[in-house]
């Protein structure tokens, strides 16, 4: 769930509640360079769970490395409420500098296992971030099926066969239920005919 790159129009008010992300190589991301600027503020994420997410926290002010410019990007009032990442995974919080650092809040955030963290220029209030209780996670993402049981691709009589022939679909017009057959008939068009 990503914002930005382009912040330079500035992003405010956003609110992402009730997400599951599973295999993704960041999760929640926030970014921006000098080369874009802007002012990122009043960013709520809430009862966010992720599995195998290779950053699950990515805020960042210097997204390009080689970016050059003087548009500072400004990442302020992000919260973050009840969002777990139940595999480990890296941790960044990086804003630009000690005057213009990233500012959030956070309440009941885990990372399993022992995170990756890259946190400079952070200005965080409220808990730690810890590998706490992510339980409310469990019934969150669905299980892939297995393949040992698959079922068997049902097959099309040849009758029902001939009901989707080019010949036939392609001569019928209008909306469902109530369709009607068009006399142009494509396959005969002399455009077609002369390719």
């Amino acid at each position: 769930m990503s914002i930005g790159s382009e912040t330079n129009g500035g992003v405010r008010r956003v609110l992402v509640d009730d997400l599951s992300m599973d295999g993704t190589t960041s999760g929640l991301r926030i970014k921006s360079d000098v080369s874009r600027g802007g002012v990122v503020d009043q960013i709520s994420y809430r009862n966010v769970c992720l599995r195998d997410v290779k950053t699950p926290i990515d805020i960042s002010t210097r997204y390009a490395r080689d970016a050059q410019g003087s548009l500072v990007p400004v990442f302020t009032n992000i919260g973050f409420d009840d969002v777990h990442s139940v595999s480990p995974g890296r941790l960044v919080i990086q804003g630009y500098d000690e005057q213009r650092p990233v500012q959030a809040r956070l309440r009941d955030v885990s990372i399993a296992g022992k995170a990756d963290r890259k946190i400079e220029f952070a200005r965080l209030t409220g808990e730690a971030i810890g590998s706490g209780d992510s339980s409310n996670c469990a019934s969150r993402f669905v299980a892939f099926p297995d393949g040992t049981a698959a079922s068997a691709r049902p097959q099309l009589s040849l009758d029902q066969a001939r009901q989707f022939a080019y010949s036939e679909v392609l001569k019928y017009v209008g909306v469902a239920g109530k369709e009607t057959v068009d006399p142009w008939d494509p396959l005969n068009d002399p455009l077609a005919k002369a390719l």
